[in-house]
């Protein structure tokens, strides 16, 4: 059915205004929310937005990232489009809460059902440590974000976009299907190259060098089944941030990682500037830094490559130096230039 012209169906502009009206009032929604007072001595709640397409192996990394000993108290709101939600179900719900956000794609039900199971969350007498949203296959994630950076209670963590070695090249020829991935990888921090224990070797190279040549700022990753460590995808626990050099274990031929310490504070001109162009391989940067424009106090850093915050660290604690996690792949990352380029930006 078409308009009186003929120019395309009925209703298009009215389901416009309400899209914007909805995104409007989502986001009046979002700047109301505030982390209940017992949370906000730990800061702001972190917040990883996990897209990908349909069965690009999402609910497989969350599981994995579930399974894994990092010793956070980790919320997982899962959206499943359609009337049942599958993915919730096939959550491991011992290690998290499982929140289902059914009928319909997250992007589509800001106002009911996202906002409310973040109030929720946010809320409660003992916050999570992190927030990980697994959107539906189709969704935008651009609402989302939206929706976070507008929320006082979250700080985006980062973006990361799942991606299927064996079919993606294929999905990217469906003219209905392109555009919405493109967005979603478009958005990401972090393009994960998965199920390559089952793609061909010519297509995981076709996978990664559109990647590349699309978004080249963003970081690739290749595994199967989904398993990258915690400490790359939501962060590196607090308590444990500082202990070792090296990953082991499953992870130690893949990452490695240095630590970074200074007692000197850090120039904030050419700190800002390595966080703009950090070396090769690195997938993650985190600590607590001394800068020399507030050299009494130190801030939280968090870099996921293409975004990075510095933020002062609530309540402030007693620190004797900054300690600075850089974490990249083994076969590109040098801790060494990592551990002198860090060096280059202190205030002699």
């Amino acid at each position: 059915m078409t308009d009186k012209d003929g120019k395309g169906p009925v209703g298009t502009d009215r389901d416009t205004m309400m899209d914007a009206w909805q995104m409007l009032m989502s986001l009046q929604q979002a700047g109301n929310l505030r982390p209940n007072p017992a949370g906000l001595g730990r800061g702001v709640i972190s917040f990883t937005l996990i897209t990908g397409f349909l069965g690009s192996g999402k609910t497989t990394l969350v599981n994995s990232l579930l399974n894994e000993q990092h010793g956070m108290r980790i919320a997982v709101i899962v959206n499943d489009f359609g009337s049942v939600n599958i993915d919730a179900d096939l959550i491991e719900k011992s290690s998290s809460d499982s929140i289902s956000l059914a009928n319909g794609c997250v992007c589509c039900t800001l106002t009911n059902g996202l906002m409310g199971t973040i109030s929720d969350l946010v809320g409660r007498e003992t916050p999570p440590d992190h927030i990980i949203l697994e959107a539906s296959g189709i969704a935008e994630p651009y609402a989302v974000i939206q929706v976070v950076l507008a929320n006082p209670a979250l700080r985006l963590n980062g973006i990361v976009c799942v991606t299927d070695a064996e079919r993606l090249m294929d999905d990217l020829a469906t003219s209905e299907v392109e555009p919405v991935i493109r967005r979603q990888a478009k958005a990401s921090d972090l393009i994960i190259v998965n199920k390559t224990d089952v793609a061909s070797p010519e297509n995981t190279a076709r996978l990664r060098a559109w990647i590349t040549e699309f978004h080249p700022k963003a970081r690739i990753l290749q595994t199967s089944h989904g398993k990258v460590p915690a400490a790359i995808v939501v962060g590196i626990p607090v308590a444990a941030a500082f202990q070792a050099d090296d990953f082991t274990g499953q992870h130690s031929d893949v990452f490695a990682s240095v630590t970074v310490t200074s007692r000197r504070p850090y120039d904030d001109r050419r700190l800002r500037a390595l966080l703009d162009n950090l070396p090769p391989g690195v997938l993650r940067v985190k600590g607590f830094v001394r800068m020399a424009s507030k050299p009494e106090d130190h801030s939280v850093l968090q870099s996921t490559v293409t975004r990075w915050t510095i933020d002062a660290e609530e309540p402030p604690k007693a620190r004797s130096r900054s300690e600075i996690v850089v974490i990249g792949l083994r076969s590109e990352f040098d801790p060494e230039v990592a551990r002198r380029a860090f060096a280059a930006c202190e205030v002699a």
